[in-house]
C-alpha cells in the first residue's frame, strides 16, 4: 500500500509540474528535467528513511525504489512526448 501511495504521489507531482508548466507558458520538455531530479531525491529520501527508520536493509529498499521512481518518471516521459 505505501508504494502505490508513494507512485501516486509521483503523479501527483506530474500533474503539479503541468499545472506550473501552463502558468509560466514553459513546455513539459522544459520541466522534465526538473521534475526528474525533484522526484529522484524525494524517492531517493524515502529509501533512506526505509534503510535507517525502518530497518530494511539498502538491497530491499532498492527494489521498492525502482517501481517508486520509475512509474511516475515513465508517465512523465510519455507526457512529455504528448505534449
Amino acid at each position: 500500500m505505501h508504494v502505490l501511495m508513494l507512485i501516486l504521489s509521483g503523479l501527483a507531482l506530474i500533474a503539479l509540474f503541468y499545472v506550473i508548466g501552463k502558468i509560466t507558458k514553459r513546455s513539459m520538455r522544459t520541466l522534465l528535467p526538473f521534475y526528474l531530479a525533484v522526484w529522484f531525491i524525494a524517492s531517493g529520501i524515502n529509501m533512506w528513511i526505509g534503510v535507517t527508520q525502518a530497518g530494511f536493509n539498502v538491497i530491499d529498499e532498492a527494489l521498492f525504489f525502482v517501481p517508486i521512481f520509475g512509474v511516475p518518471a515513465l508517465a512523465a516521459i510519455m507526457l512529455m512526448r504528448r505534449a
